[in-house]
């Protein structure tokens, strides 16, 4: 058994260890209630009471108990809505208090830990190791082309072009186990062979290999057919060198993406927890918190894509803090999903028009409630990305960039650490756009960013600053190693090689590297920088300068 496995047994022995407290509480709060005659605060309170148990019984195997806990909140509910008389209510839920302190001798079935159904991931590989990608084309110039473009980005290309022998010849490439699968198919609109190419390569049910079908026919049959195959990608000839090499290495790197991020706000500790784990066993990582009233630092530090929000919680509702979050631009990407046993269509509809994302039962099955939350977490980082990224080169946009650079300052200061400012500038770019057009810019630009990407650890930071103009901030860097960093990340570059117009052409950059705290502040640090680069611009070129 596995050490969250056993964690989550460990919390179902807990619970039912701590279920006779539980009712016994429930039990002081009733006998309370009818002392005082229906007491509003008391019974809100057996309300809180019961909802919890609701969630919990059904998740740690004791579905009668959550049953009848549903009733009797419902019922206490209907009193305090003035739909029932107090007696009526009170011979009403007596028996059921009965039910429930039986249905908690045993639970009634097995509880989530027993079916799992989640795979483990892990995010350990190294950004730097080389990935094997298999190509199948008959196309030997395009082969060549794209084999040194790879090579460049870190990913071997194995080629096969492809005869008459293909299944035999398909088998063999496979043996060498290939993380993608570039499956281009230039069949001279034969579809009995696209479709035996196809059945050589198709993935298995875990998705592995990942396929990427290449085609000269651009249509919606071509494209189902690709996606009925387990195609997770497609490009249409001619195609875009660098869109594909940043679909190669997104798939190769896939399981070193960082963990999805989670925040769980649920007044029930024992639940709440059980769901972290569950989440963390899949590969996600959670932060849990019991008090609504301390939502705001744990938001601020763990930056959560998803969070995952009880409806109803003693010192204020799920929706009210939906509200609050809402309230802050900057977490209007993130994805607020409740998290209730609540079954009222009427109640859902008032929390996603009080800004949820969606609304989950807390019956829900493990294996649901993983996937769904990485949907929703995954739609979330692509939303954020695309509101925090620029477009063209894939790196950060500079509208943090001051929020950022402030807040590395400051936890620099905090802990006595360095790191190096680095502004970088294509060399010549207006001669690229004017010789061969803004197209070819765009595409050195995007290489550029992709190749940044690739070559700098997932700790440094780049921004395009304006223009043909990158700004990298690399922490816990001192400005010597830096220098070391931007002279091969300048040299991997300028051996990439662009077409346009029928010409072939390489471009180079100049650079400048400042350094804190031997500069102390935001300012300081870009002008110092931006005088190394300009000194790098005057000694010809394609130069890397400290300040």
């Amino acid at each position: 058994m596995t050490d969250r496995k056993q964690q989550l047994k460990a919390l179902c022995d807990a619970y039912a260890a701590q279920l006779p407290a539980k009712l016994k509480e429930v039990d002081l709060t009733w006998l309370a209630f009818k002392e005082k005659n229906g007491d509003k605060d008391l019974g809100l309170e057996l309300i809180r009471k019961a909802h919890n148990l609701v969630g919990s019984g059904a998740t740690f195997g004791f579905a009668q108990l959550s049953e009848f806990a549903a009733e009797i909140e419902a019922l206490l509910r209907q009193f305090r809505q003035n739909e029932l008389a107090l007696q009526t209510a009170i011979d009403k839920i007596e028996p059921l208090l009965v039910s429930l302190s039986h249905s908690a001798v045993s639970p009634q079935q097995a509880p989530a830990t027993d079916n799992l159904g989640i795979s483990s991931t892990t995010h350990t590989k190294a950004q730097h190791e080389l990935k094997n990608v298999l190509l199948i084309s008959n196309n030997q110039a395009f082969a060549v082309s794209l084999t040194a473009k790879l090579t460049a980005y870190n990913v071997q290309l194995d080629v096969l072009l492809w005869t008459t022998e293909l299944q035999a010849e398909i088998q063999a490439g496979l043996q060498g186990q290939p993380q993608c699968i570039l499956l281009d198919l230039n069949t001279g609109n034969n579809p009995d062979l696209d479709t035996a190419i196809f059945n050589c390569v198709k993935p298995s049910a875990d998705g592995q290999p990942h396929l990427v079908v290449l085609s000269e026919q651009d249509t919606i049959l071509t494209r189902l057919s690709a996606v009925r195959l387990g195609s997770s990608a497609f490009f249409a000839h001619p195609v875009n060198m660098v869109e594909l090499i940043k679909t190669v290495r997104e798939k190769c790197f896939e399981d070193t993406k960082p963990a999805y991020r989670v925040l769980i706000v649920d007044d029930d500790v024992q639940f709440a927890e059980h769901t972290a784990l569950l989440l963390e066993h899949a590969g996600i990582r959670t932060r849990v918190i019991n008090d609504p009233m301390d939502l705001i630092e744990p938001l601020s530090i763990f930056q959560p894509e998803l969070i995952l929000l009880d409806l109803h919680m003693p010192s204020c509702s799920g929706i009210e803090l939906a509200a609050v979050i809402r309230q802050q631009c900057i977490y209007s990407g993130t994805s607020i999903v409740f998290f209730s046993v609540e079954t009222d269509i009427n109640r859902h509809i008032d929390a996603l028009r009080a800004g949820g994302n969606d609304f989950f039962l807390k019956d829900i099955n493990p294996t649901q409630l993983v996937a769904k939350v990485e949907a929703k977490a995954k739609q979330t980082r692509e939303l954020q990305k695309l509101m925090l990224n620029d477009p063209l080169t894939g790196l950060a946009n500079r509208a943090h960039f001051s929020a950022t650079i402030t807040t590395l300052i400051a936890s620099c200061n905090r802990h006595q650490r360095s790191f190096s400012y680095v502004m970088l500038d294509l060399d010549h770019f207006k001669q690229v756009n004017d010789q061969f057009g803004h197209h070819a810019g765009d595409e050195v630009l995007r290489a550029l960013g992709l190749l940044i990407k690739q070559r700098l650890r997932s700790v440094d930071i780049a921004i395009r600053y304006g223009g043909e103009e990158i700004v990298i901030l690399l922490p816990d860097t001192h400005a010597s190693e830096a220098l070391i960093v931007i002279n091969e990340l300048l040299q991997a570059f300028h051996k990439l090689v662009f077409n346009a117009n029928q010409q072939s052409f390489s471009v180079s950059f100049s650079a400048g590297i400042a350094e804190y705290p031997l500069l102390p502040d935001h300012l300081s640090l870009a002008e110092a920088a931006d005088k190394a680069l300009y000194k790098a611009k005057e000694a010809d070129r394609g130069r890397v300068f400290l300040a």
